[in-house]
């Protein structure tokens, strides 16, 4: 009984100091329209200095681009990670970094924003595109592959490029990805043996052989080949 009591204990204790994003949950979490909205800062940046002493954590960024705020902001304000939804940089590595401004004009941010490394994230182009007018100078010419051929570790054919489906099996466009959260999901290119192509009607097999199937989920999803499959023969 003892120990059913503690191990309720800790389950309780475990979900109240869970991390929760309110509005900002995976199931819900804002596009990257209402995340512009919303954030008193958007830039890229790179970490050089942290100091893990404060609370809350301090880390020191030399801006590349602003897109939306003042380039001369030098510190980052965040949690320590787990429960308070704090954002785990990394020295030296590049981030695309949405947030709001405290009166100390440090960016405040979180893993609820759309926060991330600059070549794990699908806003790249994005951002470049929208404040095209007001940053002339960017250069925006990279295209979403670069995102694609990072998830999933492989060159991307631009001029036959993979089905793109998501966790309902529905197709989707590259641009929609980007209203997707890439904190929260995983791009999973799906291959298929002889006898799973031989389920599938010509013309899928042809474009699961030539161009690939690349799925679109959530990192606690469990791929179902043989409903894609299905899903995907009904659809011809």
């Amino acid at each position: 009984m003892r120990i059913v009591l503690i191990i309720i204990i800790l389950i309780n204790t475990h979900n109240a100091w869970s991390c929760t994003c309110l509005d900002f949950e995976a199931g819900s979490k804002s596009n990257i329209e209402n995340e512009i909205e919303q954030s008193d800062w958007i830039g890229i940046g790179t970490i050089v200095d942290v100091d893990k002493e404060s609370y809350p954590v301090l880390y020191q960024v030399e801006i590349r681009i602003a897109y939306k705020g003042s380039s001369q902001v030098k510190t980052i304000e965040t949690g320590i990670g787990g429960p308070d939804c704090g954002f785990i940089f990394e020295i030296g590595e590049e981030y695309i970094i949405y947030g709001n401004l405290t009166e100390e004009s440090r960016i405040i941010t979180s893993i609820c924003r759309r926060t991330n490394k600059t070549f794990d994230s699908a806003d790249y182009d994005y951002l470049n595109k929208k404040f095209k007018d007001i940053n002339k100078k960017i250069d925006w010419s990279e295209s979403f592959s670069n995102f694609f051929q990072k998830k999933i570790n492989a060159r991307i054919d631009l001029i036959n490029p993979p089905i793109i489906i998501d966790k309902d099996y529905q197709y989707i466009t590259i641009e929609q990805v980007i209203e997707q959260h890439p904190n929260y999901y995983l791009l999973e290119p799906l291959k298929f043996n002889s006898d799973e192509l031989e389920r599938m009607n010509p013309r899928f097999r042809e474009i699961a052989t030539k161009n690939g199937i690349v799925l679109l989920k959530p990192y606690d999803h469990k791929t179902r080949k043989r409903k894609v499959i299905r899903k995907l023969n009904k659809r011809s």
